[in-house]
């Protein structure tokens, strides 16, 4: 019987892939959200590149920052104002980032801006972010190049200008 043969392939295939249905719901991906959840939260603003050919900067800090930030609610003592993520696209425009990080500077909630948007976002947000007091922490930005890295910006990554320099020493 050759044409049974594909036939109990088939059907072993089958239950085999319904029998991998996991047993717990699995959770939805987390969506940025542009505006704070409650009046009564700390705001830490994420300042990303989330659509376009740089994406993946936003996306990436997106996670990393929301894992973040619950870390730090889960560790607050009671009573104290929990912290909310709110995210805003700067579209991968230098011009559009440096006017969502004066927005954030400006909103009196906030503590502090992580940046994953293009360097040019950087040009002159030291005084805003002094102005306001809040830090901003850069993870894809070579502020080391751009002498962006000032009292309120900081970088989270080396500088691939100095990984640059220490592989072509190595090499």
């Amino acid at each position: 019987m050759p044409g049974f043969r594909p036939l109990v392939f088939l059907a072993a295939a089958a239950l085999a892939v319904s029998a991998c249905e996991p047993s717990t719901p699995v959770a939805t991906p987390k969506r940025p959200r542009e505006s704070p959840r409650s009046a009564d939260t700390r705001i830490i603003g994420l300042v990303g590149t989330l659509s376009g050919p740089g994406s993946w900067r936003g996306e990436d800090a997106f996670e990393g920052a929301d894992v973040g930030v619950n870390v730090l609610n889960r560790n607050l003592p009671r009573g104290h104002e929990r912290f909310e993520l709110v995210t805003l696209d700067d579209e991968g425009r230098p011009g559009r980032a440096a006017e969502l990080i004066q927005r954030f500077a400006a909103y009196e909630r906030s503590v502090g801006i992580v940046y994953a948007g293009p360097s040019g976002g950087l040009k002159g947000a030291e005084p805003v972010l002094a102005d306001a007091g809040i830090p901003l922490l850069s993870g894809f930005s070579d502020l080391a190049l751009s002498r962006a890295m000032t009292d309120h910006v900081f970088q989270l990554a080396t500088p691939m200008s100095w990984e640059a320099r220490r592989i072509a020493a190595y090499l």
